[in-house]
């Protein structure tokens, strides 16, 4: 299944919508970087997007990753590896996908606001230095 199929079309523009129904928004923005799966969603999915109020932004290639949930993922594959998957049957592949949210789940909400929080600051960094994040070598 595609990017669009398991995460765009069920998932992200019904929250958006629900966002938008809430919160009175008009305009989203999202940021997705140059993966390929991003790119072809995105041009595909233009008037969608146009639509529901979507604006999609630019993100340079080889630009420096300012996401801040990619942190979590490096903890979370860290946390996961402990667990011994053997084969892919489907029992295998359900409790996978159980200890995934599980894991997601007890991730400390202190620790998601904290590196969340840095964004301004680290966006402010790599302007100073060029549009690079080498400021913390």
């Amino acid at each position: 299944m595609s990017y669009r199929d398991r995460i765009l079309q069920p998932l992200l523009y019904p929250w958006i919508n629900q966002l938008h129904a809430s919160m009175g928004m008009r305009v989203t923005y999202l940021v997705e970087d140059n993966a390929p799966a991003h790119q072809t969603a995105a041009k595909i999915d233009a008037v969608t997007r146009q639509t529901k109020g979507i604006i999609t932004l630019d993100w340079p290639p080889k630009f420096p990753d300012l996401n801040q949930i990619e942190p979590f993922w490096s903890d979370h594959k860290n946390e996961i590896e402990t667990f011994q998957f053997t084969g892919a049957s489907q029992t295998t592949v359900h409790q996978a996908k159980q200890i995934l949210q599980k894991t997601w789940l007890e991730y400390p909400q202190e620790l998601i606001d904290r590196r969340c929080s840095t964004f301004y600051e680290k966006l402010q960094r790599c302007i100073l230095h060029g549009g690079n994040n080498n400021f913390d070598a």
